[in-house]
């Protein structure tokens, strides 16, 4: 699908998975003058490995991005849609919050995720003999799979002893069906905290 940007003043991508799904895309020469709004460094690095000249990056989290964007971005009377490269289901809405602000948003889905509907093998065989040490959880989609997938097997008691590293406190509420011995939260929602959170809990329990 050809992007319409005759109207056009800038472009917005809450994960890396967008970008790297505009790789190969016709318009994206197009694309990369226009000013780029992201969440989190990684958003931001992949973005600029693509060519955009201005890239904005949010704190945190979609949600967040919303101030980031009402606060730069001046309505224009010949430029005045605002492009967001989305998944298949966004765990925020944020088209509709930035429509509340005033913009207008053309919603181009680039990519979708695909929920798993079972444990593989080996899977279930770590989780039943407890040798999963700790499992790292990004997005609350992915923890309501773990546990309805544990549960349909038997193993939501299994599961419950295995520590859970998440990116969010949204992520970890997912998970409180498997009641969890152990969850730890990152400080912020984003790649770079999870990974200091990792070393941190290497660090403590090694």
């Amino acid at each position: 699908v050809l992007f319409d940007l005759a109207q056009t003043q800038a472009v917005i991508s809450t994960s890396h998975n967008a970008l790297r799904a505009i790789a190969n895309h016709p318009d994206l020469k197009a694309l990369t003058p226009l000013p780029l709004y992201v969440v989190g460094p990684n958003t931001a690095e992949t973005a600029r490995k693509l060519g955009f000249k201005s890239v904005i990056t949010g704190p945190a989290t979609a949600a967040d991005l919303v101030p980031v964007i009402t606060d730069n971005i001046q309505l224009s009377s010949t430029r005045k849609r605002l492009l967001y490269l989305a998944p298949e289901q966004p765990a925020f809405n944020l088209a509709g919050a930035l429509e509340q602000a005033g913009f207008s948003i053309e919603i181009q889905v680039v990519y979708r995720t695909k929920r798993a509907d079972t444990l593989t093998v080996p899977a279930k065989q770590a989780i039943s003999d407890g040798t999963i040490d700790a499992a790292i959880i990004m997005s609350a989609r992915t923890a309501d799979t773990f546990v309805s997938l544990t549960k349909a097997n038997g193993l939501q008691k299994q599961a419950g002893k295995i520590m859970f590293l998440c990116l969010s406190k949204a992520v970890a509420e997912a998970l409180q069906d498997l009641n969890p011995r152990v969850v730890e939260i990152a400080i912020r929602p984003r790649a770079e905290e999870m990974r200091a959170l990792g070393h941190r809990m290497t660090a403590k329990f090694s």
